[in-house]
């Protein structure tokens, strides 16, 4: 009987064993499914950065080339600073000159001195008028000494006055020279000025057309990269969905048929252990009844014995009463004498 019922418990083991084999079987395919989900993903992801990649050379090659114009700009920008710079220095240095300075000072000068000429001219003019001048003998000798003297600064006055005409012809054409020169020079720094603005809205208008193209391009290749990953990732996803559902399906059944043995085996475990419990609990009970039984017959021993020590207990304090009893009456009588 009991050979029986472990032959058919090896049965039912093996048949779980088999249950579960086949389980292992559908997982390891389904490790096999998402493998394969995550090596075309690792392909898809390869083909997404690469072409991100290829993207971002293309913008490191035109941020390059962006970057080599804005240096060649700077330094335009910084040729054309250092040119207005010196045409600022020469113009300053022109408007400071020291001897124009001195070409005032030395105007005023022959402006004061011609007009003292002048008086002297009318003076000498005014003297020659005079009839009784030559009449009188005491003046004569100082007279014709300064008639001498007024004719020799009449002839200083005037080659002063002719070295001052051309003076001033000479200051006057410098000055119409440095004026000329000086809207030259204004004329040149605005000329300049103006070719240099355009120069430079040119050059910033044609870099901002060149990143203008390049990011429109730019976007055009990221947003079709984008929608051809999107497009592979859902007919992967779509199959991988099917499959999945699949295995879920074939999962489901194979745990149901094991569900179901199971419990029919251990529904028919439960019957058999019942009628082994219950033979179990019979025997126990008559063992137990057995016990009970030998503990009622010890329990009586033992009952026994305690009465007959009891009484050898209350015996011996009899005994050791009354020795204590005649020991007082021994002691009490020597006290007396008597003994």
């Amino acid at each position: 009987m009991k050979w029986k019922k472990c032959s058919e418990l090896n049965r039912i083991t093996t048949q779980i064993q088999d249950y579960l084999i086949s389980l292992n079987h559908l997982n390891q395919g389904l490790v096999d499914e998402f493998g394969q989900v995550y090596k075309a993903f690792e392909y898809l992801d390869k083909d997404y950065i690469s072409g991100i990649v290829a993207s971002i050379k293309a913008a490191e090659k035109v941020s390059m080339e962006e970057q080599k114009d804005r240096k060649d700009i700077k330094e335009l920008i910084e040729q054309h600073k250092q040119a207005i710079a010196v045409l600022k220095k020469f113009k300053a240095d022109i408007e400071k000159l020291k001897h124009l300075t001195d070409i005032d000072k030395a105007w005023e000068l022959i402006e004061k001195q011609t007009k003292l000429s002048k008086e002297l001219s009318d003076y000498i003019a005014g003297l020659s008028k005079l009839k009784h001048l030559k009449d009188i003998d005491e003046h004569w000798d100082n007279t014709e000494s300064i008639v001498r003297s007024m004719e020799c600064i009449k002839e200083s006055i005037e080659t002063q006055s002719k070295t001052i005409s051309i003076f001033d012809e000479t200051v006057r054409s410098l000055q119409t020279e440095q004026r000329n020169f000086i809207e030259e020079i204004n004329k040149v720094l605005y000329e300049f000025r103006e070719n240099f603005d355009n120069q430079v809205k040119m050059l910033v208008n044609s870099q901002t057309e060149k990143l203008s193209d390049i990011e429109k391009s730019h976007a055009q290749a990221v947003e079709q990269l984008v929608g051809e990953q999107r497009e592979k990732l859902s007919a992967i996803e779509k199959d991988q969905n099917e499959k999945y559902d699949s295995v879920i399906k074939e999962q489901t059944l194979t745990l149901s048929r094991i569900e179901k043995t199971q419990k029919e085996t251990f529904e028919q475990l439960s019957e058999e252990q019942s009628a082994m419990l219950e033979q179990i609990f019979n025997e126990q009970s008559a063992n137990w009844g057995k016990t009970i039984k030998l503990f009622e017959e010890e329990k009586t021993a033992l009952n026994e014995q305690v009465a007959n020590i009891t009484q050898k207990v209350k015996f011996s304090y009899l005994v050791a009463g009354g020795a204590v009893t005649l020991t007082i009456i021994q002691l009490f009588l020597n006290i007396l004498g008597v003994l």
